[in-house]
């Protein structure tokens, strides 16, 4: 395996333009990280993050003595430390790659890592996200009993949690962009799954599709619809748990769908539910480039590699800001 420095054979200011244009093909398509309390990587500062998770203040029923300050509150917080992870990949380039991040070559393969950087971190936090304990189900009360499709009063019982728990509607969410900024939406909890259950979520009594919005153009990348206070949002890295419920001969099933059904993740969610640091800013990763140059083990210089790695950590904060619906999902929509 080729060994390189943190730049390879590209200067540090090279790097950086070059990773400043991979980020920002590849952070619109991470959708679970527009939904996550945030913390940049901090430079030099080691893999420890503590993400902080402030407590409501007790209501102040005492009244107020004239002339006399109250003795006021300290808030109160729950700390969740956890350890940031690198991770990354390469490939191998039989072309000379000059010293730019505009090369055609860097170009076309940063496409093909783009997807893959995207994946990746999408695999990691869908990971967390379905290893969640607030849990309901369409019908049973296990996974292995499923073999029925989502319906209103299943939302219905999952916003009732929510609220119980005094969760938040997202008033505004991290931007689709690779900059650190903000983007207004309308108040409401978060529904993310496979698009695998776009067809039975539009059956759902009370859905309304994107198209049927006031303002469609509103409508955040790849949402399709809302219910029950819940804007929806699908694509198709949030895999099923394959035959893992009960019998359903008219769901989706991956060996057997007549004697066990595949079970799909449903995970709603309220802001501070989970958090991660996100794929942003030039201390979140960097790419390495190796020029083919001649080496004992390749004396005419004929090889060279082309690689990315990035930090990352996700963790859940407070399960009861979370609800994962687990359901079976319709064969042949009608």
């Amino acid at each position: 395996m080729a060994e390189y420095t943190t730049y390879g054979d590209i200067s540090p200011r090279t790097n950086f333009a070059a990773w400043g244009e991979l980020l920002k093909r590849t952070t619109p398509g991470i959708v679970t990280e527009r939904f996550a309390q945030t913390k940049p990587m901090p430079k030099g500062k080691g893999r420890t993050l503590i993400f902080r998770r402030y407590l409501a203040l007790s209501a102040a029923t005492t009244p107020l003595a004239e002339g006399v300050t109250p003795p006021g509150t300290k808030p109160t917080y729950v700390d969740v430390e956890c350890t940031v992870e690198q991770y990354g990949d390469w490939i191998g380039i039989t072309d000379v790659i000059e010293d730019t991040h505009e090369d055609p070559v860097l170009r076309e393969f940063q496409s093909l890592q783009s997807r893959q950087m995207r994946e990746t971190r999408e695999t990691l936090n869908i990971n967390v996200l379905k290893g969640g304990t607030n849990v309901f189900y369409t019908n049973g009360s296990d996974r292995a009993s499923v073999n029925t499709v989502m319906d209103r009063g299943d939302f219905r019982k999952i916003v009732r949690d929510l609220r119980g728990a005094d969760a938040e509607f997202y008033t505004d969410v991290l931007s689709g962009s690779a900059a650190y900024s903000t983007e207004p939406v309308g108040p409401s909890f978060v529904g993310l799954g496979h698009t695998d259950l776009e067809a039975d979520l539009k059956n759902v009594t009370g859905f309304t599709e994107v198209k049927n919005y006031p303002n469609p153009a509103k409508a955040m990348p790849y949402e399709v619809g809302a219910a029950e206070n819940t804007r929806f949002l699908l694509t198709t890295m949030f895999d099923a748990w394959a035959d893992a419920g009960a019998a359903g001969a008219t769901m989706i099933g991956t060996t057997n769908p007549a004697a066990a059904v595949d079970v799909y993740p449903l995970i709603i969610l309220a802001p501070d539910a989970w958090a991660t640091v996100p794929l942003r800013g030039v201390n979140s990763g960097n790419i390495a480039v190796v020029n083919p140059k001649p080496t004992k083990d390749d004396p005419l210089g004929q090889r060279g590699t082309l690689g990315w790695k990035f930090w990352h950590t996700a963790v859940i904060l407070n399960d009861d800001l979370m609800g994962r619906l687990e359901t079976a999902a319709t064969l042949n929509p009608t």
